[in-house]
């Protein structure tokens, strides 16, 4: 339902690129509606700096793109495609509809290879927990039961200390460095990104160089504005991966906070938790208060 830029080689570009999975659906429609400056900046990157001035060249670039995805396709040459995952990391104090959705949609949407929940360890140094780490462990395995090419890591729990984001997506290098790893987050927390930090090292920031070195899936919350991918190039920062825009007049309320609260109180919170976590939280007692 998006017209066409006036540049008809990029149009044709992205859409080519979009047919051989050269890039996410969800990347091309946002520059879609941002009207062209995007568009051409985003098939600027994939064509490895070559912006393509014909119809012609646009067809060359993206039969490149074919025979490179050809043989990460079949795992030979030197195009082979990293299998991107995409990270949601947090406490899941507890895991919710919406946390299952946006997995589900990310795969849907072709922005991701997989989805990896990480859920955190106890002790943190920016939030209280309320259940312990083998409960959210098993909710968030409840609630994905089912789901391809989704994943539950229990990593930052065994690591036994929270060290923030960056720390985080580093380990999951170090330990299968086959992937490319581009971390969730929602645009309510992408201003805060720059002024994150690891505990253990000190009070300076490190969220400059998380933005710098790996990608971010954006999606919109209640009340926050979608980031603008030009101005985030700009700053030297790694590309944004955005949901189509249907997505971003979508944004729910829905919280960990909120259904602990209508728990604490004694009230039902069942139509924002999948079933089976509903089940285990009554079974297990969880948040019957507001704390431990």
């Amino acid at each position: 339902g998006l017209a066409a830029p006036r540049d008809a080689a990029l149009w044709l570009f992205a859409k080519d690129a979009v047919k051989l999975g050269s890039v996410p659906e969800g990347a091309v429609v946002a520059d879609f509606a941002a009207g062209g400056r995007r568009l051409g900046l985003f098939a600027k990157e994939l064509a490895g700096g070559i912006r393509p001035r014909s119809a012609a060249q646009a067809r060359s670039v993206t039969e490149s793109c074919l025979r490179a995805n050809s043989a990460a396709d079949s795992g030979d040459g030197p195009m082979r495609r990293k299998k991107r995952v995409a990270v949601l990391g947090g406490a899941f104090d507890p895991v919710h509809v919406d946390h299952v959705r946006l997995a589900r949609e990310c795969l849907e949407w072709n922005m991701a290879d997989e989805v990896r929940f990480v859920v955190a360890p106890d002790v943190r140094w920016d939030k209280r927990t309320v259940a312990g780490a083998e409960d959210r462990l098993e909710m968030v395995r409840l609630a994905t039961e089912g789901m391809e090419n989704v994943v539950v890591s229990r990593e930052e729990i065994d690591a036994g200390e929270y060290r923030g984001s960056l720390r985080m997506l580093e380990r999951l290098v170090r330990n299968d460095p086959g992937n490319e790893y581009a971390l969730v987050v929602g645009s309510d927390s992408y201003p805060r990104i720059p002024s994150w930090r690891d505990q253990t090292e000190g009070w300076k920031p490190n969220g400059e160089e998380l933005l710098r070195r790996f990608s971010l899936m954006v999606w919109p919350r209640p009340g926050a504005e979608m980031p603008d991918p030009v101005a985030h190039r700009e700053k030297g920062y790694a590309p944004l991966i955005l949901p189509p825009q249907k997505a971003w007049t979508t944004a729910s309320p829905v919280s960990s906070t909120r259904v602990r609260e209508l728990l604490g109180r004694g009230e039902s919170a069942d139509a924002l938790l999948p079933p089976a976590v509903a089940a285990y939280i009554a079974r297990k007692g969880l948040y019957r208060t507001s704390s431990r």
